[in-house]
């Protein structure tokens, strides 16, 4: 951890949110991929830019989620 987030420990979230959130999302191969496919298979016809939206920003939504289990 830098050691500018000692007297800033509101920032220890954004740590938690990159080492435990993302690495975990990646740790399982292929993971991103099937949430990617079956979110995006959720929106049809005229909703089907929120499928586009979800597929663009998976990775980090999957994060936050991982860090407030």
């Amino acid at each position: 951890m830098s050691w500018t987030f000692a007297d800033l420990p509101v920032l220890y979230g954004s740590l938690a949110h990159e080492t435990g959130g993302h690495d975990i999302i990646h740790a399982d191969d292929g993971l991103l991929d099937e949430l990617r496919a079956r979110v995006r298979a959720l929106f049809h016809r005229d909703q089907a830019w929120l499928g586009v939206l979800w597929d663009y920003w998976m990775d980090e939504a999957t994060s936050h989620a991982e860090v407030h289990r």
